[in-house]
This record gives structure tokens, C-alpha cells and sequence, in this order.
């Protein structure tokens, strides 16, 4: 008898576990409190780590498993998860997903959509330092005196170093919002608080992270999030670090050489 129910018991958890692992096509539509279509509502599979968006109409169809959760992200909405279920099985029926407006007393900025893998890159690609000099083709046995106003200047000098705090100030923006996106995948869990410690202990030049793929970066972030968390009682005290302190001493630094 015992034996009996051992195999049903094993029959019955193979069963589920078949469940949860098969795959089928989920249909649905995102639509506001008032019923309105949502176009193109940036939607996270966690499981996958895939992002993906519906169509202008609202719609989206994804392959999906038992307990996949998917987060839902539109800008002025607040954010929406949606936990698959048996109740969604079926191919013919379209589930109808609900965003609802950010609440007046909350302001825009509190809610942050999030970017999707494309828009993030296209943002690292375009990172660069602009040439801030004012004879920047000034070489120095062809145009001695222009070389050397262009080396000895000192206004010139604080046009290059405050361009490369731009670039710097925009590269930590990017990285925040490369954060935001691991955050939502599981890859990274970083509070918002810890984004500019977390980046300048990263250390990472936007050359190195325009000249990896973006599988590369996040496996890099990915390592050295685990080094910061077991270092951070060490490396750092609990206050807040400056922002941007320690690429503001690095570039004087350079320009001093």
C-alpha cells in the first residue's frame, strides 16, 4: 500500500513539474482604468531576462511557462506585474491586463520607466568626449604657437576638463539605467542609493563598455556587484560618497600631466 501511494505521489509531482516547465502562447491586451489600449508598454520576462513591447493597439502574444511573472512598464503608469497562471492556458482567449495612472500627489520622476537593451546601447555608443579645443588640427612644428596656446591655456584647459565631466556625468546616467534593467532581471539587486557608489567602485571607462556585447557587459557588472557587496563594509563607510569625485580627480589629474 505504501508502495502504491509512493508512485502516485511520484506521478502526481511529475505531473506538475511537466506543467510548470511546458511551454504555451499567452495572448493579451494592456488597457488603462478606463479600458483605453496602452501603446507600446515595455514588457520584462524575468525568467527569460528578455524585454520585448506590445503593439500600438496594446497587444502582445509570448511564449510563456507556469509562474513566469511579467513586469509591465509605461511612462506616467505605475508599474504592473503579471503572474502566469492555468487560468491563462488557453490559446483562444486574450487576458486583459490594467495599468493605472501614476496618482496626482506622485510626481513623474518617482516613477521611472524603464529602458529596454537597444535603447541602452545606442545611449553607451554615443557617449564621447567632444573636442573642445579652439585650433584642435594644431600640430606643433606646423603651428608652434597655436600648439602651445592649446597646451598652456588655462581656459582651454577648463573647456576639456569640463567636457570630460559631461561625458563623465552622462556616462554615470547610462549606467543607472543599465542598473534599473538588471534590477528587473534578477541580475543585479542594487537599492537606488547604492547606484554611485556601486559606479564609481566599477571604475569602468565607457570605452570599455562600448567595445563589449552587451551578454559581456552585464557578465562583467554582473561579478563585480558580487565583489562590491561582500567589500562594501570594508571599502566604503555608510555615508554618501561624492558623485563623480573620484573622475573629477582622476581628470585634473591628467590635465596637470
Amino acid at each position: 500500500m505504501r508502495l502504491l501511494c509512493g508512485i502516485v505521489f511520484l506521478l502526481i509531482t511529475h505531473q506538475l513539474i511537466f506543467a510548470q516547465q511546458k511551454e504555451f502562447i499567452l495572448n493579451a491586451k494592456i488597457v488603462d482604468e478606463n479600458n483605453i489600449p496602452l501603446a507600446h508598454v515595455d514588457i520584462v520576462n524575468r525568467r527569460l531576462q528578455l524585454s520585448f513591447a506590445a503593439d500600438k493597439y496594446g497587444y502582445f502574444t509570448t511564449n510563456t511557462q507556469m509562474s513566469d511573472t511579467l513586469l509591465l512598464f509605461k511612462s506616467g503608469f505605475l508599474p504592473q506585474k503579471l503572474i502566469v497562471n492555468d487560468t491563462m492556458f488557453d490559446q483562444n482567449k486574450i487576458i486583459l491586463v490594467r495599468m493605472f495612472h501614476v496618482p496626482i500627489e506622485l510626481t513623474e520622476v518617482q516613477i521611472t520607466a524603464i529602458k529596454t537593451h537597444q535603447q541602452i546601447r545606442k545611449s553607451i555608443n554615443n557617449l564621447y568626449v567632444p573636442n573642445t579645443d579652439l585650433y584642435p588640427n594644431a600640430i606643433l612644428f606646423q603651428n608652434p604657437i597655436s600648439y602651445l596656446y592649446e597646451l598652456i591655456s588655462r581656459k582651454e584647459k577648463e573647456k576639456r576638463l569640463a567636457a570630460n565631466l559631461q561625458t563623465e556625468f552622462s556616462k554615470r546616467s547610462v549606467l543607472k539605467e543599465l542598473f534599473r534593467l538588471y534590477n528587473a532581471y534578477d541580475i543585479i539587486n542594487l537599492p537606488d542609493d547604492d547606484y554611485d557608489n556601486f559606479i564609481t567602485y566599477l571604475n569602468m571607462p565607457y570605452e570599455f563598455m562600448q567595445s563589449v556585447s552587451d551578454y559581456d557587459l552585464a557578465v562583467t557588472i554582473k561579478y563585480k556587484f558580487k565583489e562590491y557587496r561582500n567589500d562594501k563594509n570594508n571599502w566604503i563607510k555608510q555615508e554618501i560618497y561624492p558623485a563623480a569625485l573620484d573622475d573629477l580627480d582622476r581628470i585634473r589629474q591628467q590635465n596637470k600631466n
